[in-house]
């Protein structure tokens, strides 16, 4: 479908409308233009400042109201004194009516605001006079103005400046300076000082001024925030090296603690590939000895193991297109160790056989009992001096420590910048950096023994050697797939294991442990029962098979069992770790003094609508 460029183009506008730029804000800079923008700063001998400014605007549109906004910063205080236009001063007032104006006195700035009557393709020429009380820098070199005399922030072109500063009787500019796009010079013997602006100034365009005049014309008591001023660049750099020192010292520590008490102990590389077990240990264990996890993957090694030992049976069944499996409890379970014990009972339940439908959402509670369980097994196996996820975690507290204090620290990073205080942010840089290094080391703390490291040596030389039954004659290679198999499960090796058991075996049936679910192919005789695995034709009967149909079936039963047991890891995965709705994550919840420029004071903002 065409849509019409018109149509297209009344939307663009309408959104422009919507989030657009606020008239008279942003808009401002095509509406209306300042032809001057001049400002006189009197420094009285009190020590006060008296600014006069003076605005010469002329209107493209149609404006009934203006403001100016005056920091409040490295100041001891304004008074706004007057504002109006040439010969006609307004009247301070709330009304909003034509020719008032208000005051409005914050923590951070003063804002005035006036109306005029609507004014439509003219010019206006206002002025604001104020008093700023503690402007002036007292140093026994000489007392400083730095001013900023415009606004630093608005949204329209000035296209000429003028500041003239009057230093009090007796005083004479000893360095003047200008920082942006001005120029100065003094005059009348160097009481007068004018800066002039070298071309037009952009919007939110500025420039600061800077006179140097004889100490001890002025009272010599200093604004009180000087002292502060002045020693910013010591505070920061102070910060800074501490915010440097941290971001070095914490890392290094945390590697030093490592390369101290988290490095296992030197066994040397041990044997490069084993073809057999190095020794009988349980899978599940031997899971947890390598990757220092007790996690599903090792549960799950350990229920196939239990099966090919006897001690329980696999069963796929289908209910129409629904796909489950059913354990049964069928061999004796004196010998089992503590942590295969609780998984049998975490399995059956006193049950002798089950599905692992009937697992689902309550499985999940006897997750943590398990991994403790196998936690414990490698400590008192001697493979561990401490639970591995313990040491986790007492390594992780801090990392904790160090970002919460790296946030607190970057609150008030953000709260002190405002007066000039930067420096914090590298303190919290630095505990930042501090913090990601503990939890980085944290999961790699957990040390085996000279016994575990021996350990895991060799059973990485088992795991590599897995690959290598491709290379083995196929009827050793097929004795062996079995007893691999829980091993390749714990290793997370499972679909290139079964892949290699069809590759080397392909006429090897399935296990007894397992019984996979078979699609009858003969009509009229499957005598398949719902639940139950597929028999035999029934020799003599209907739909016997001939020896190219019983080889046929037997490699069909061995992808039939590479596939279901996929399957069911995958299932049981799912079903041990699900949880009830109403125990997930998520949902709703219930309502609750430089060399350079920068140094300068006010500036602000100044706007008309």
């Amino acid at each position: 479908m065409r849509v019409p460029l018109r149509w297209v183009s009344g939307i663009l506008i309408m959104l422009l409308g919507l989030f657009g730029p606020v008239p008279g804000l942003r808009a401002q800079s095509s509406s209306l233009v300042a032809e001057h923008f001049d400002v006189e700063l009197h420094v009285r001998p009190d020590g006060t400042l008296e600014v006069v400014e003076r605005q010469a605007i002329r209107f493209l549109g149609t404006f009934r109201r203006g403001f100016r906004e005056i920091p409040l910063r490295r100041t001891e205080g304004i008074t706004i004194l007057e504002m109006g236009e040439e010969g006609y001063p307004y009247r301070r007032a709330s009304t909003g009516e034509p020719f008032t104006y208000t005051v409005e006195e914050g923590v951070e700035a003063v804002t005035v605001r006036w109306f005029f009557p609507p004014t439509t393709n003219a010019r206006r020429t206002f002025y604001l006079r104020y008093q700023v009380r503690g402007a002036i820098r007292r140093y026994a070199a000489g007392d400083q103005l730095w001013w900023n005399p415009l606004p630093a922030e608005h949204a329209y072109e000035i296209r000429e400046s003028t500041v003239t500063v009057y230093l009090p009787p007796g005083a004479i500019a000893q360095r003047i300076a200008a920082y942006g796009p001005a120029d100065g010079i003094a005059e009348e013997g160097g009481q007068v000082v004018r800066f002039q602006a070298r071309r037009p100034l952009a919007p939110d365009e500025s420039f600061e001024v800077r006179v140097q005049f004889p100490h001890g014309i002025l009272p010599p008591e200093p604004p009180a925030w000087q002292v502060w001023e002045d020693r910013l660049p010591l505070y920061n750099l102070a910060l800074l090296m501490v915010g440097l020192f941290v971001l070095a010292a914490g890392p290094a520590l945390a590697v030093g603690v490592w390369a101290r008490w988290g490095r296992d102990p030197y066994v040397g590389s041990g044997p490069d590939l084993l073809t057999e077990p190095p020794f009988p240990d349980p899978p599940g264990l031997v899971g947890v000895l390598l990757d220092e996890r007790a996690d599903l993957r090792d549960i799950l090694a350990t229920v196939v193991d239990l099966a090919r030992r006897g001690v329980l049976t696999i069963e796929e069944i289908r209910e129409g297109f629904a796909r489950d499996f059913r354990l049964r409890r069928t061999g004796s379970e004196a010998a089992l160790q503590p942590f295969e014990r609780l998984l049998m009972q975490a399995l059956f339940d006193g049950s002798t056989e089950r599905r692992l439908r009937d697992l689902r959402h309550r499985f999940f509670r006897r997750l943590p009992e398990l991994e403790a369980a196998l936690y414990r097994a490698v400590v008192q196996a001697g493979w561990f001096s401490a639970r591995p996820d313990r040491v986790r975690d007492a390594y992780r507290i801090p990392g904790v420590l160090a970002g919460g204090l790296a946030v607190l620290t970057g609150i008030l990073a953000a709260q002190e910048s405002a007066r000039g205080l930067w420096g914090i942010w590298a303190i919290a840089v630095g505990l930042g950096g501090t913090a990601l290094a503990w939890l980085l080391i944290a999961p790699h703390m957990p040390r085996r023994t000279r016994k575990g490291a021996e350990r895991a040596a060799q059973w990485r030389a088992f795991a590599r050697g897995l690959r290598a039954l491709r290379k083995m004659a196929p009827e050793e290679a097929s004795a062996r797939l079995e007893q691999y198999l829980p091993y390749a499960i714990a290793f997370g090796k499972e679909r290139r294991f079964l892949r290699q058991w069809q590759e080397i075996a392909p006429d090897l049936p399935p296990p007894p442990w397992y019984r996979p679910w078979i699609q009858p192919t003969t009509p009229g005789a499957s005598g398949r029962v719902p639940g139950h695995a597929a028999p035999l034709p029934v020799e003599g009967g209907p739909g016997v098979p001939s020896l190219d149909d019983l080889a046929s079936s037997l490699t069909g039963s061995l992808n039939a069992f590479s596939e279901g047991l996929t399957a069911m890891l995958n299932t049981a995965a799912d079903t041990f770790v699900s949880r009830p709705p109403s125990e997930r994550g998520g949902g709703g919840r219930w309502s609750g003094g430089g060399s350079f420029g920068g140094g300068g004071d006010g500036g602000g903002r100044s706007g008309f609508g």
